[in-house]
C-alpha cells in the first residue's frame, strides 16, 4: 500500500465502518428488538454482541480517521522545502539520509495501522453477517436522505392552537388579582411537551403583565439545579453577574436579590421547577426572596412532587388537554397539508389516530406532524407512520421515570427513529452539549463539520450542506429556533439560534444510551464529549479518560485553565475546543499533540498571543477569535493552516504578529480582516492578500478607509468571489481628521468614495453592512446592481447626503438606516422591471439616529404599491421628519411601530392593521387617531398631544410623563371611548393622586378602566385599582396616607351601608336580635350570617371602595331570609 492507495484504501474502508455503525445502531433502537428465529443465544446475548459490535465499528472509524490525518501530515511535511543546509556536507548528507529513513518509517508504520484497520473492518463485517445485521448497499440511503431534505415548503410552518387565549387570560387574572400575600405563588403543572413553557411564555410577554409588573425576570430552569444554582439563575436574570462568577453562599446571593428587587414590583418566571430545589419546604422562595408589592412568582413544572407540595401555598393551573379539532389543526398545520388533503377523511382517519398516539400531547404533535411534512399525504405512508413500532411502550420499548414524559416519549422516538442516518449523528451531538449552553446556526454547523458529520456533496460547500441539516432538524421541531425572524437582528448580524426541548434531551438520551458515540461529562458550565469508550468499569474523568475526549466546551467556565491543561496532554481524539467567555490568559502547554484538531474557539477570553505551536493544527478548519480585547499577536504559523475554513477576528484587532492569509485558499469566512497603513505596516494587511481567497462566504473587512488607491481596491476583486453572500465594509472606529484646507478635504472624500465604488461585490450577495464610513460623500451606486440583497445596514456614515433608490431592490427585507446625519430625504425613485411599487418584499425598516431627514420622496402614492410587505417601522431620533409615507394607509401587514424623538411629526393616523404603537418624546405630535385595530398603545413625553379618538380596539395603555400633575384630556378622551383593560400611569404623587378615589381625575378611570397601575417615576408601585372587585391597593411609604384620604372621600351621603366596615356592623346588630330565638332558628340564622360575613371578609385589608354588586345581593338576600325567618316563627 503506497501513494494514492492509501487514502482509497482508508475511504472504501470507511464507507463499510459506517454502513455497518448505520445498520448496527439501527438493530439497537429498542423497537427494533425481537426474537430471531433459529438461533440458540438469548435475545439479550445479541443485542450485547450488536453493542459492541457498533463500538467497535465507531471506534475503528475514529482510528482510521486519525491516521489518515497522520499520514496527510507527514506528506505535508515531505513537501515542504527543506531547511538551510549544515555547514559541513558530511553532516548535510548524514542528516538528509537520516530524515529520509525516519519519513520512511513514519510511513510504514501508518500504512500498517491502516491495514490493520482493515483486517479489523473484514472481520467486523463477517460478525455483522452472523448477526443477522442487513448490510446493504449505503448509496440508496443517501438518495432517500437528499429526498428527505427536499421539503415541500421552503418555510418554517407557524402555527396557533386555540385556547391558549382563555388560558393565558385565567393564569394573568392570577398574577394580577388582589388576593392575599400568601397566594402569590402560581404554579403551572402538566405532563412534558403540554405547552406549559410557550403559555408561561405568553404570560410573560403580555401588555398586561408588563403593565402589571414594573420588572420581569425569566429563569429556564433545570432539574440538575441545585438550591444556590437556581438562585445563581435568578439573580443572573435580574442583572447581578457577578451572582454566577465563583463560590458564593445562598445567603449572600439573596442578600445581592434582595438589594436589587427591593421596593420593586416583580414577576419571576421559573420555567422547570423540581421537587429536590425546594429545599426548605415548599416556601423556599418566599424565604429568599422579598415578594411584596404585589410581586409575583409563576413557575412551571412536570414534576407531580412540586404540586403536592405546594398544593396549600400556591394557586395551581392545569394545562389543558387539547381537543380533537385543535390537534387536528396543529397536525395540519406542522405537516404543510393544503385544504383539499385535510378534507380527505380517509387521511384525516388515520391522523386521529396518530393523535390518540400523541396523547393529545401539542410537542408530540408537532414531532410527528414533523415526520408526516417529509411524507406523500397519502393514507398508506401516513399508515405507515401510525403503525411505526416506536409508539410508547407497545413494542416493548424503553421505560421511562415517573417525571412526567410518558406521554410524549413514544413521538420522541418515532421522530428520532425516522430521522436519516447522517442527521441522527448531528441531533445526538447536539443531546451531549451542555444543557442551556447557546446554541447558534453558524457554531452548531461547524462542529458538525468538525467532527466529520457533514457528507459531501457536488458543488455544495460543507457550510450549506449543514446549514441544510440544521433547516431539517428545525423543520422536524427537534431543534427549537428561538428567533423566528430568521437570526438576522437590527444591525444585520446573523444571530439565529435554537435550543433543545428538555422532554426531548432527556427521552433521548435515554433512548439511546446503547448507541456510543461519546460519552458527556456535565460539570460546572462544562461538556467534556469523549470519543472512545472508557475501560470496562471504569468512569470518565477528566484526568483518566481524557484521552477520549472528542469535544471539549468550557463554557463562561472560571476554572478552564486548569480542566484545558489536564485534558489538552493527552487528548489524542480531540476535534473541537471551545473556551467562549472561559477564565483564561494564556493557552498552557503545547498544540503539537492536538494533531486532529478541527475547531478551537477562545472568543471573549484574555489570551494576549497565539502561540506558536499553532502551525502544527493542520488539520485546524475553525479558528474563531472574536472580541478578545487583550490579543496583539496572532502567530504566524497560522499561514500554515491550508485547511482553514473559518479565521473569525471580530472585535480583535492584533497588531504586533500577523501570518500571511494568502494561502489560505479554503477560507469562506474571515471576519475582523484589518487594513493596514502607510505609516504602520504591522497594523493590518494588505488588502491585495484577499484577491486570491475566492471561497469566501462571509467577508468583513475592517479600517477599509486606509486603502489609498482605486487600483487597491480593485485588487480585492470581489467581483470574482462568486459564493460571497455577506459582506461587511467597516470604517475606522473614530473619524479621521479632517485636511486643513478645502481642497484637501475635497480630494480626501473623493478618494473615499472612489474606494468604495471600487469595492463592487457580486450578485449573489445577500447582506450588506458599511458601517463608520465618516468621510463619503456619495453611497456606492452598485448597490442596485444586487438583485438577491436581502438585508442592508448603513451605520454612521455621516458623509452620504443622500441614498440611491433602494426601492427598486426586489428581495429587501431589512433596511437600517443609523448615524446617517447628512441624509434630508428617502427617495422612492422610478421602479425598473419587477413589481410595480417600492420596496416589493421589505418586511422591516429601522432608521435611528437621522437629525436631517425629513421627508419621503415619491411614497405618496395612496393606491397602496408601495412597501406592501412591511411589518414593522422603527423610527428613533429623526427630529426633523414630519410625516410618515401616504402610502403605509393601504398596509395590511405593518403591525408593530415605534416612534422615538421624532420631535416634527405631527401624526399617526389611519394605519389599518397596526397593532402595537410605542411613541417617546416626540413633543410635537399632536393626533394618534384612526387606528382601528390598536390593541396596545404607549405614549412617554409627548406634551403636544391633542387627539387620540378612533382607537375602539385598544385593550392597554400606558402613559408616562415626568411633569404633570393631572391627566391630559387626550388621555381621558381615549379612556372613555375605548375603557381598556389596562391603564398603567407613570409620574408624580401629585398625578396618581389625581387617579385614585376622590382625586378629580378618579371619575374618569372608575367603572371603565378593568385595571388601573400607578407607579412612580422609579417605577415602585403607588397603588392598584381593580374595576371589577373594587379593590384598591397602596403600596409604600404613602400606604396609611392614601387610604385614609380615599376612605374620606368615600363616606357615604345616604344612610346605605357603603364600605366592608359598615356591612360587618350590620351583621353584628343582626346577630343580636337572635339570642332569644329557639336553637333550630339561631341554627338558620347564624348559618347564613356566618357565609355573609365571610364573603365579606375576604376583602382585601386595603379596600376602601364601593361595596361590589355580588357581595351586596348576597347581603340583602341573606338579610331578606333573615327577617322571613324571623317572622315565621314569631
Amino acid at each position: 500500500m503506497a501513494g494514492r492507495a492509501v487514502p482509497e484504501a482508508a475511504s472504501a474502508m470507511a464507507a463499510d465502518l459506517k454502513q455497518l455503525a448505520i445498520v448496527a445502531e439501527e438493530a439497537l433502537l429498542p423497537e427494533a428488538h425481537k426474537p430471531q428465529q433459529g438461533k440458540e443465544e438469548s435475545e439479550e446475548e445479541r443485542l450485547q454482541r450488536i453493542r459492541g459490535l457498533q463500538h467497535a465499528a465507531v471506534e475503528a472509524m475514529y482510528q482510521l480517521d486519525d491516521a489518515l490525518d497522520s499520514y496527510k501530515a507527514m506528506e505535508a511535511r515531505q513537501q515542504q522545502p527543506e531547511a538551510p543546509a549544515p555547514i559541513s556536507i558530511f553532516h548535510r548528507l548524514r542528516s538528509s539520509s537520516s530524515a529520509a529513513a525516519v519519513t520512511e518509517r513514519e510511513f510504514r508504520k501508518v500504512e500498517a495501522e491502516i491495514e490493520n484497520l482493515g483486517n479489523e473492518t473484514r472481520q467486523m463485517l463477517q460478525k455483522g453477517n452472523e448477526l443477522g445485521l442487513q448490510l446493504t448497499d449505503l448509496e440508496g440511503r443517501q438518495s432517500l436522505i437528499s429526498s428527505s431534505l427536499l421539503p415541500r415548503t421552503p418555510i418554517i410552518p407557524k402555527y396557533d392552537i386555540a385556547g391558549d387565549a382563555e388560558q393565558e387570560k385565567q393564569i394573568i387574572g392570577m398574577l394580577t388579582d388582589s388576593q392575599s400575600s400568601s397566594n402569590n405563588v402560581i404554579l403551572i403543572v402538566g405532563c412534558g411537551g403540554s405547552g406549559k413553557t410557550t403559555l408561561a411564555r405568553n404570560v410573560f410577554d403580555n401588555h398586561h403583565t408588563r403593565h402589571a409588573f414594573s420588572t420581569a425576570l425569566w429563569v429556564r430552569g433545570s432539574k440538575h439545579f441545585s438550591h444556590l444554582e437556581l438562585l445563581s439563575a435568578i439573580a443572573s436574570a435580574a442583572g447581578l453577574k457577578q451572582a454566577s462568577r465563583g463560590p458564593k453562599s445562598a445567603k449572600k446571593v439573596e442578600e445581592m436579590l434582595a438589594s436589587v428587587l427591593e421596593g420593586k414590583r416583580f414577576l419571576l418566571v421559573l420555567d422547570g421547577v423540581w421537587s429536590h430545589q425546594l429545599v426548605d419546604g415548599n416556601n423556599f422562595l418566599k424565604s429568599c426572596l422579598t415578594v411584596q408589592h404585589g410581586s409575583r412568582i409563576l413557575m412551571t413544572t412536570r414534576d407531580r412532587m412540586v404540586a403536592d407540595r405546594m398544593s396549600s401555598t400556591a394557586r395551581i393551573h392545569h394545562v389543558k388537554e387539547l381537543d380533537s379539532s385543535q390537534c387536528w389543526s396543529l397536525l395540519c398545520s406542522i405537516a404543510c397539508l393544503d385544504a383539499h388533503h385535510q378534507d380527505d377523511n380517509s387521511l384525516r382517519a388515520i391522523g386521529i389516530l396518530i393523535i390518540q398516539y400523541c396523547k393529545r400531547i401539542p410537542l408530540a404533535i408537532r414531532l410527528i406532524g414533523g415526520v408526516l411534512r417529509t411524507k406523500d399525504p397519502t393514507r398508506d405512508e401516513w399508515l405507515v407512520v401510525s403503525e411505526h413500532k416506536g409508539w410508547s411502550d407497545r413494542s416493548g420499548g424503553t421505560v421511562f421515570p415517573d417525571d412526567g414524559m410518558e406521554g410524549v416519549a413514544g413521538a420522541i422516538q418515532v421522530a428520532y427513529c425516522y430521522l436519516p442516518p447522517h442527521l441522527k449523528h448531528c441531533f445526538r451531538y447536539c443531546l451531549h452539549l451542555p444543557e442551556g449552553f447557546p446554541i447558534t446556526k453558524q457554531m452548531i454547523i461547524q462542529l458538525w463539520i468538525s467532527e466529520g458529520f457533514v457528507e459531501e456533496q457536488d458543488g455544495r460547500s460543507p457550510e450549506d450542506t449543514a446549514e441544510g441539516y440544521y433547516m431539517e432538524l428545525v423543520r422536524r421541531s427537534l431543534l427549537l429556533q428561538t428567533d423566528q425572524t430568521g437570526g438576522s437582528s437590527p444591525d444585520g448580524n446573523n444571530t439565529a439560534r435554537c435550543t433543545l426541548d428538555g422532554c426531548v434531551r432527556s427521552v433521548l438520551r435515554l433512548y439511546t444510551k446503547d448507541l456510543w458515540m461519546g460519552n458527556s461529562m456535565p460539570t460546572t458550565s462544562t461538556t467534556l464529549t469523549s470519543t472512545t469508550p472508557p475501560p470496562a468499569g471504569q468512569e470518565a474523568t477528566t484526568t483518566e479518560s481524557s484521552a477520549c475526549f472528542r469535544t471539549i466546551v468550557l463554557y463562561n467556565n472560571p476554572s478552564a485553565d486548569r480542566v484545558l491543561h489536564q485534558v489538552s496532554k493527552n487528548a489524542r481524539y480531540l476535534r473541537a475546543i471551545d473556551l467562549t467567555g472561559a477564565g483564561i490568559r494564556r493557552i498552557p502547554g503545547t498544540l503539537e499533540p492536538l494533531l486532529h484538531l478541527r475547531f478551537l474557539n477562545l472568543s471573549h477570553t484574555e489570551i494576549t498571543e497565539l502561540p506558536e505551536s499553532i502551525a502544527s493544527l493542520r488539520n485546524l478548519q475553525f479558528l474563531v477569535l472574536r472580541f478578545c480585547r487583550r490579543l496583539h499577536s496572532l502567530s504566524g504559523g497560522i499561514s500554515k493552516l491550508h485547511g482553514l475554513r473559518t479565521l473569525d477576528l471580530e472585535g480583535t484587532e492584533p497588531h504586533l504578529v500577523l501570518p500571511n492569509l494568502a494561502g489560505l485558499q479554503q477560507l469562506t469566512t474571515l471576519h475582523g480582516f484589518q487594513v493596514n497603513s502607510e505609516e504602520e505596516k504591522a497594523s493590518g494587511w494588505p488588502v491585495e492578500d484577499l484577491k486570491s481567497l475566492n471561497s469566501l462566504q462571509s467577508l468583513q473587512i475592517v479600517r477599509v478607509d486606509r486603502i489609498q488607491t482605486h487600483a487597491s481596491s480593485q485588487g480585492v476583486d470581489l467581483p470574482m468571489k462568486r459564493r460571497l453572500t455577506h459582506l461587511e465594509l467597516r470604517g475606522s472606529a473614530a473619524a479621521r481628521k479632517p485636511p486643513n484646507n478645502a481642497v484637501a478635504e475635497e480630494e480626501e472624500e473623493a478618494r473615499l468614495d472612489d474606494v468604495l465604488s471600487s469595492l463592487q461585490p457580486p450578485q449573489c450577495l445577500e447582506s450588506l453592512k458599511i458601517q463608520s464610513y465618516h468621510h463619503g460623500r456619495s453611497f456606492p451606486s452598485w448597490v442596485l446592481q444586487l438583485p438577491r440583497l436581502q438585508r442592508l445596514v448603513v451605520n454612521d456614515c455621516r458623509g452620504y447626503a443622500s441614498l440611491p433608490a433602494l426601492g427598486q431592490l426586489p428581495l429587501l427585507k431589512l433596511l437600517s438606516l443609523s448615524g446617517c446625519s447628512k441624509i434630508r430625504t428617502i427617495e422612492r425613485g422610478v421602479m425598473a422591471a419587477g413589481p410595480p411599487g417600492a420596496f416589493p418584499s421589505l418586511e422591516q425598516l429601522h432608521l435611528d439616529d437621522m437629525p436631517s431627514l425629513e421627508s419621503w420622496s415619491g411614497f405618496d402614492d395612496e393606491d397602496g404599491g408601495d412597501l406592501p410587505s412591511l411589518t414593522e417601522l422603527r423610527l428613533q431620533g429623526c427630529p426633523s421628519l414630519g410625516s410618515l409615507p401616504l402610502c403605509l394607509r393601504h398596509s395590511k401587514l405593518l403591525t408593530r411601530m415605534v416612534v422615538v424623538s421624532a420631535g416634527s411629526l405631527r401624526a399617526i393616523d389611519g394605519l389599518i392593521a397596526l397593532r402595537k404603537l410605542v411613541v417617546r418624546d416626540c413633543e410635537r405630535l399632536a393626533r394618534i387617531s384612526n387606528l382601528p385595530k390598536l390593541e396596545a398603545l404607549t405614549v412617554t413625553g409627548c406634551s403636544g398631544l391633542r387627539d387620540a379618538t378612533g382607537l375602539e380596539c385598544l385593550k392597554h395603555l400606558r402613559f408616562v410623563h415626568r411633569e404633570l400633575t393631572r391627566m391630559p384630556d387626550w388621555l381621558r378622551a381615549a379612556v372613555a371611548s375605548s375603557a381598556p383593560t389596562t391603564l398603567a400611569v407613570v409620574g408624580r404623587e401629585e398625578l396618581l393622586r389625581s387617579l385614585a378615589p376622590g382625586g378629580e381625575d378618579w371619575p374618569a378611570v372608575s367603572g371603565v378602566v378593568g385595571k388601573v397601575y400607578g407607579n412612580l417615576l422609579d417605577e415602585s408601585p403607588f397603588f392598584t385599582y381593580t374595576k371589577s372587585t373594587g379593590v384598591l391597593e397602596a403600596f409604600g411609604e404613602r400606604q396609611q396616607d392614601l387610604v385614609a384620604t380615599c376612605a374620606a372621600s368615600l363616606e357615604p351621603k345616604s344612610q346605605q351601608p357603603s364600605s366592608p366596615l359598615q356591612h360587618v356592623t350590620l351583621v353584628r346588630d343582626f346577630a343580636g336580635r337572635i339570642t332569644g330565638m329557639t336553637p333550630a332558628t339561631k341554627c338558620v340564622c347564624l348559618a347564613l350570617l356566618v357565609a355573609v360575613s365571610h364573603v365579606l371578609l375576604k376583602l382585601p385589608a386595603g379596600y376602601v371602595g364601593p361595596i361590589p354588586t355580588a357581595i351586596l345581593v348576597a347581603f340583602f338576600a341573606a338579610t331578606a331570609c333573615l327577617i322571613y325567618f324571623v317572622s315565621q316563627l314569631q
